[in-house]
């Protein structure tokens, strides 16, 4: 990870960090927004919900009635369940095999199941054996209620019919319905029971204040017993990656790969990162150029040297450079005095030729 970070230029790591914090930002927000109640908003049939369809005023009926609530996050095959409690299901999106197994032997060892919604009457045939099914109905004004008992309470009506109908239920115990089709069941697992709910409809918070509804859900958690909600049925599982919505695993996985392909095309925009040193050319080679260089344009031959110190007329009479250098000085003396005889006269002259050495004098 660092070598990648550091093979990266300054505009990418920029792009880098905007982007990581973009996306960050935005996935706390959303699980805040999934977690914290919001006024209206949450999960359908869900305890976290403060809208019109969620559970949240159902969860405080029943913390007010006395009632020890838990809001469970967990799996159920990994939770633990005291056989006293009732474990409430709403609209459950998904449910593995293992924990309806758990929630199986919950029921057999005496816990109350409340299972609500369509989706359950699968839950319904693995607890009881019976394979019931459902049908929809036009929506009716009120649910009435056929049996009185502890699992309905004082309650005669219901309302917020959404039209689910419970059929072929065999030897299960309707206990509400519609026109003679039942929309409550129940039935006895091992030491515990089941209650069916066609609708969850009558518990959803835009309905509990209606009829005889809130009466009804406080008798559906049982006297005094401390009442479960699974929440992990609503996308708020809390082990590893469960813990997180399949919404925000697919919405991470976008940003992620659009992240790769930004960086992709930025680093093919930019180029490579540029050196830290300018290269250099080869010393041996800038040596060769240099002496060639000099030799072409600076230096002169010696015979160029000696016809220069001592004229062209008496160059054929010097054999040696050092003899040329002698008979140049010679030659620069001699106009030096001829300069000075011409611009001070002799007197000058005289002082000049006694300022030059003895063998400087003609």
């Amino acid at each position: 990870m660092r070598a990648w970070w550091s093979s990266l230029g300054r505009v990418q790591r920029i792009v880098a960090v905007v982007v990581a914090l973009v996306v960050g930002v935005n996935l706390v927000l959303a699980g805040l927004g999934d977690v914290v109640p919001r006024s209206p908003g949450g999960p359908t049939s869900s305890t976290f919900g403060t809208g019109p369809d969620g559970l949240a005023a159902y969860s405080d009926l029943l913390e007010r009635s006395g009632h020890d609530v838990t809001r469970l996050r967990s799996r159920l095959n990994t939770a633990d369940l005291p056989p006293d409690a009732t474990v409430i299901l709403a609209d459950p999106s998904s449910l593995s095999e293992s924990e309806g197994v758990a929630l199986v032997r919950f029921a057999g060892a005496g816990g109350r199941v409340v299972l609500s919604g369509v989706s359950t009457g699968p839950l319904v045939a693995a607890l009881t054996g019976v394979r019931i099914e459902s049908v929809t109905e036009e929506r009716a004004d009120r649910i009435d209620v056929w049996v009185p008992t502890d699992l309905t309470g004082s309650a005669e009506r219901l309302e917020g019919d959404e039209g689910t109908r419970w059929t072929d239920y065999g030897p299960l115990l309707p206990l509400a319905g519609v026109d003679g089709k039942a929309a409550l069941l129940t039935a006895p697992v091992g030491k515990g029971r089941i209650v069916a709910l066609a609708d969850t409809g009558p518990l959803r918070n835009e309905n509990l204040a209606r009829a005889d509804n809130a009466a009804f859900g406080v008798a559906l958690a049982g006297h005094g017993r401390p009442v479960v909600f699974v929440e992990s049925v609503h996308g708020f599982a809390t082990g590893g990656l469960d813990a997180v919505p399949s919404g925000w695993k697919w919405a991470a996985a976008g940003l992620a790969v659009a992240l790769v392909l930004g960086l992709w095309a930025a680093g093919t925009r930019f180029g490579p990162p540029e050196p830290s040193a300018r290269t250099l050319r080869p010393p041996r080679s800038d040596y060769v150029d240099a002496v060639a260089a000099t030799m072409r344009n600076g230096v002169a031959a010696p015979g160029d040297l000696v016809e220069a110190l001592v004229g062209e007329e008496t160059a054929d009479e010097v054999s040696t450079l050092d003899e040329a250098v002698a008979v140049g000085a010679s030659k620069a003396a001699e106009r030096r005095r001829q300069y000075l005889r011409s611009e001070t006269g002799t007197a000058s002259a005289t002082v000049a030729d006694r300022s030059e050495p003895p063998g400087d004098r003609p």
